[in-house]
């Protein structure tokens, strides 16, 4: 059965019957995902090989990096060789054995002989003698293997037979160093408020004066910089650098003084009291200073608090010095020619 429109065209009817038609086929699209590239396949195959290669160049460049290191690592270590893993990228892992060093560096650390085993019938302190040699074997090896870390050695003279150091001059001492260290030479005339103690700070850029009269100054005596100038009006028996050149110690006429490298007062140690000579230690943080009753103590310079606090019985202490080596503590006192060693 055929149904007439009033009003509509033969033409028209057509061409609506072809647009409902064609809304009626369904076509299938392509899936567009969201890494696909869009473009011609000339340029997907350009960019595609442009990856490979830059993926190829990042592997080269990986391996490059890896022979450098390991090339680095040859001047410490050597590989002795390859073990197999079970997981993916350690194919180039390997065992790292230590490089040998000569016996004449080793020598330069011993502590003496060893210990005679053959006495001893204990099974028990038999292998407790041979691990202890075990590890002081250990620790001489890795005392002689830092010696690559020790970019400058400090300086020291050595006295002919007969002949003391405290002898020899500073005119002595600039003939015969050479031109770079004789122009490092200067000269300070202070005669109104001395005399003087001094102190150098770790790197020995930074020098430290204080006068008995109350002169206190902190200078850079390389550039000849002066970082601070004060009179503190009352006796200065020591001074000493701490951990850096920002703070130092002052043993003054009362109690000991710490100031920053401006000259400012930062802290007021009333605990160390009548305080002869100073020292520090820098491994430890400690502050170590003896006083005038005889009294040794040790501060904490990291908490502010007092370590340790011996007396020594011998009176009045003026000398000490430190042995760097074990931080050893050595003093002169009063009541004979006898040096103690005390450890905090």
């Amino acid at each position: 059965m055929q149904r007439n429109f009033p009003g509509v065209s033969d033409d028209v009817k057509g061409t609506n019957a072809e647009e409902i038609n064609s809304k009626k086929k369904f076509v299938k699209r392509k899936v567009k995902r969201y890494f696909s590239y869009e473009g011609n396949g000339d340029n997907q195959s350009n960019k595609t090989a442009e990856d490979n290669k830059s993926s190829i160049n990042k592997g080269v460049r990986r391996d490059k990096r890896r022979t450098s290191n390991t090339n680095n690592l040859k001047e410490i270590v050597t590989i002795a060789k390859l073990k197999q893993w079970r997981f993916k990228g350690r194919e180039n892992d390997g065992v790292i054995t230590t490089v040998p060093i000569p016996k004449e560096k080793v020598m330069r650390y011993n502590r003496g002989e060893k210990i005679d085993i053959k006495g001893v019938r204990g099974k028990i302190h038999k292998r407790q003698l041979e691990s202890k040699e075990q590890l002081i074997g250990f620790s001489n090896e890795q005392a002689a293997r830092s010696e690559l870390l020790l970019t400058e050695e400090t300086g020291y003279l050595i006295a002919d037979e007969g002949e003391e150091t405290a002898e020899i001059s500073q005119d002595e001492i600039a003939e015969c160093v050479d031109i770079t260290s004789a122009a490092k030479k200067f000269e300070l005339q202070l005669r109104e408020f001395g005399p003087y103690r001094m102190n150098y700070s770790r790197n020995g850029r930074f020098l430290l004066l204080g006068g008995y009269k109350g002169h206190l100054a902190a200078m850079d005596w390389v550039t000849k910089k002066l970082m601070c100038e004060i009179n503190v009006m009352e006796s200065i028996h020591d001074v000493r650098w701490l951990h850096t050149e920002a703070m130092y110690a002052v043993a003054q006429k009362s109690w000991t003084y710490i100031y920053d490298s401006q000259g400012i007062e930062l802290h007021c140690l009333k605990q160390l009291h009548r305080v002869t000579r100073l020292d520090f230690l820098p491994y430890h943080f400690l502050l170590t200073a003896c006083s005038d009753n005889g009294y040794l103590t040790w501060l904490d310079v990291s908490i502010g608090k007092i370590v340790a606090n011996f007396y020594t019985r011998q009176g009045h202490l003026n000398i000490m010095a430190q042995n760097p080596q074990n931080a050893l503590m050595c003093l002169g006192h009063a009541k004979g020619k006898q040096i103690k060693s005390f450890l905090a």
